[in-house]
């Protein structure tokens, strides 16, 4: 990966198999043409101690190696935290968003980008003509998320955008996969809610996911090798992991909490197969 200053080291803490996160950026990094973070796991020592495994991952932030945006670039999270310094909410909708960067806006930037979020929002819930937008990365992130189960988007939470180079929306970064992803408990769609609930109801973005779909098919296969081989290459780190780390919360379960590892990935293969043949049907009654 490339070099840069600032990285994320992730403990995958309530993710029995620790890969769910590396597994839907992979996905997302093999459907989308856009930036994903790269990650790799690693057994982390602090004093000749052993204190986990942990996938050291790069931050979204914008760097010439990261997501390359020139001086005119914005970089948002729509997060129900609502906790930092330069953010709003949004006139339609009452959605939480935050200014990653620039990391201080001038008055004016921050009156721009509020004006141009709240202009995007309002299109979409009057059914406007999407103009700015990069409506093919808003398919990819949703039928990332679908195929995931990620449901943070309802919060919203952890969802980045990014006005581009030619002023443009575009959707992502995808982040935040640990969390009650890849289970057969979950059925149906699971992001019709805030904005993607008005965005699905256009026709327009129905036929894209449609046509993204066929292509997203015929490329997932992929995803089961690479999970066979992340697990094997991390077995033995992930049962000291475990034993260091026992997962003891009782909300959220997936039902792989207290198997096996080897069962806990079965588990992780079968869920992620049947939900893609789900998402199959689904995505034909839109």
């Amino acid at each position: 990966m490339p070099k840069a200053k600032k990285w994320v080291m992730l403990a995958n803490y309530r993710d029995r198999t620790l890969i769910r996160n590396a597994v839907a950026l992979e996905i997302a990094r093999r459907t989308s043409p856009n930036w994903v973070p790269r990650g790799q796991f690693a057994d982390i020592f602090l004093n000749n101690k052993f204190i986990g495994n942990y996938y050291i991952c790069e931050k979204i932030e914008v760097n010439q190696n990261r997501l390359n945006l020139e001086s005119n670039g914005v970089l948002l999270e729509f997060d129900k935290h609502y906790d930092e310094e330069f953010q709003f909410r949004t006139a339609i909708g009452n959605y939480p968003t935050i200014i990653k960067y620039p990391k201080e806006p001038t008055d004016e930037q921050f009156h721009n980008i509020e004006n141009f979020v709240n202009d995007f929002v309002e299109s979409v819930y009057n059914q406007h003509e999407y103009n700015h937008v990069d409506i093919n990365s808003f398919v990819d992130y949703f039928i990332v998320n679908e195929i995931a189960q990620n449901s943070e988007i309802q919060s919203p939470k952890s969802f980045f955008s990014y006005i581009d180079n030619k002023g443009n929306l575009t959707a992502g970064p995808v982040w935040d996969f640990d969390y009650e992803t890849f289970t057969v408990s979950k059925r149906g769609l699971r992001n019709i809610y805030g904005f993607f609930k008005d965005l699905i109801s256009n026709n327009l973005f129905k036929k894209q996911i449609l046509l993204q779909w066929e292509n997203y098919k015929n490329t997932l296969p992929f995803i089961f090798d690479y999970i066979d081989s992340l697990s094997t290459n991390l077995k033995a780190s992930n049962e000291q992991n475990h034993l260091l780390w026992p997962i003891t919360y009782s909300y959220g379960l997936v039902g792989d909490e207290n198997k096996s590892y080897e069962t806990a990935i079965r588990m992780l293969k079968s869920s992620l197969e049947a939900r893609i043949k789900e998402l199959d049907m689904l995505f034909s009654l839109l």
